[in-house]
């Protein structure tokens, strides 16, 4: 199972629902990932904003789609969601990265393109 970071910005009415109807979401929130085969980590708010983090344990095309299952609603307007990998797990993935660059630097007959190109 992957851990996923779903970053999501609710529509002004949303929020104004919210605050005239204030109550714990959480659970509300939980169930509809427990309906995506996944388990809600933990949820905050991102204060003086109209957004939202929900970090998630389940498969990522299945927090994917509870997002757009929320986009669906009319309530969230954008929902971002990032794949996340765990410090424990670093070295292998930065292992991999390199393993790829290096390959990618030996099919390569001229300059590093720009878009890989350092700055300093």
């Amino acid at each position: 199972m992957a851990l996923v970071m779903l970053n999501i910005s609710y529509a002004p009415q949303a929020m104004e629902w919210f605050m005239t109807h204030p109550e714990d979401r959480q659970s509300q929130v939980e169930s509809l990932f427990q309906s995506a085969q996944c388990r809600l980590i933990g949820a905050w708010y991102v204060n003086g904003s109209n957004r939202a983090i929900f970090v998630v344990e389940g498969e990522p095309e299945n927090t994917r789609a509870v997002g757009i299952v929320a986009l669906a609603s009319k309530s969230v307007i954008s929902c971002e969601t990032s794949d996340l990998t765990a410090f424990s797990d670093a070295r292998a993935y930065f292992a991999r990265a390199q393993s790829i660059q290096k390959d990618y630097e030996s099919r390569q007959t001229g300059s590093v393109p720009s878009f890989l190109a350092s700055n300093g």
